[in-house]
């Protein structure tokens, strides 16, 4: 949606150079049909079956250093760069 995108980027957006999946397809997109797709597409591009479960405790906290440090950072969304606070707090990240 252009309108949500610009409130979120805090400027105008062209529409015309992007398209979501509804539009493409002509029809609403069930989230599940997505999540399913992606999974075999990663699961035939890997030639690999992923199995349903639950991260494990180090892989949990892992997940939450990622999102706090890095993943909710402005800079890295915007540029996929760590910025100076991130860095501070965060683990080592090759550049």
């Amino acid at each position: 949606d252009p309108e949500r995108l610009a409130r979120v980027l805090g400027g105008p957006v062209d529409g015309s150079r992007f398209i979501d999946l509804e539009r493409a397809r002509g029809a609403a997109v069930d989230p599940a049909s997505v999540d399913a797709a992606w999974v075999a597409a990663f699961e035939e591009t890997f030639d690999v079956s992923l199995v349903e479960g639950s991260l494990t405790e180090s892989e949990a906290l892992r997940a939450a250093e990622l999102r706090s440090w890095k993943y909710d950072s402005i800079a890295w969304t915007r540029g996929g760069a760590i910025g100076t606070r991130e860095a501070r707090w965060g683990p080592p990240v090759p550049r």
